[in-house]
Order: C-alpha cells, then sequence, then structure tokens
C-alpha cells in the first residue's frame, strides 16, 4: 500500500514538472511568434525595429511595442502591434512618438 503511494505521488510530481515545462515553452512559443509576425509588418514602417514583446498579453491579444527609424525619414517612432492569440493574425497602430 505504501509502495502505491509512493509511486502515486511520483507519477503526479512528474505530471505538475512537465506541464510547468510545456506551460514555459509554450509561452516563449508564443512571444516568438508575436516577434516575427510584428517584426514583419512593422519593418514595413520602421528600419530595423527594435521589438518588445508582452511575455503574456492580454486574455485575447499579444501585444508588442516596435521602436526604430522611419524608412525615408529622420525621425524615430514607436508602433504598437496587436496579435490576436485565436486567429494569430497581427495588426500594426500608426506612428507614436517614442
Amino acid at each position: 500500500m505504501l509502495t502505491r503511494i509512493v509511486v502515486a505521488t511520483y507519477v503526479l510530481a512528474l505530471g505538475v514538472i512537465s506541464a510547468a515545462a510545456s506551460s514555459d515553452d509554450a509561452w516563449k512559443a508564443f512571444a516568438v511568434d508575436v516577434e516575427t509576425k510584428c517584426r514583419k509588418e512593422i519593418s514595413k514602417v520602421l528600419r530595423n525595429p527594435k521589438i518588445d514583446v508582452d511575455p503574456f498579453g492580454s486574455s485575447s491579444y499579444g501585444l508588442a511595442i516596435g521602436r526604430g527609424m522611419v524608412i525615408g525619414g529622420k525621425s524615430r517612432k514607436a508602433i504598437v502591434c496587436i496579435y490576436d492569440k485565436k486567429s494569430k493574425t497581427v495588426e500594426i497602430g500608426g506612428e507614436l512618438r517614442p
């Protein structure tokens, strides 16, 4: 009986550890997808943008801000990027002063 309890406890602990690890991996993959898609869109407006990703976003959206020089211009701007978690598509806002 004691052996069964020890084995059950061990299996449960492994399940919790692997769930936490896969959750971390899922959030990392999410952040990479947000950055990749936002970079693609923001790069149409800003030259070599620096992208800062909110690691979790809101309940429905991923959030990122891109900063850089406007293509064909001399001013630095920031652009907000919204990633729809359901459709996995992005939209960007207009140019903001950083």
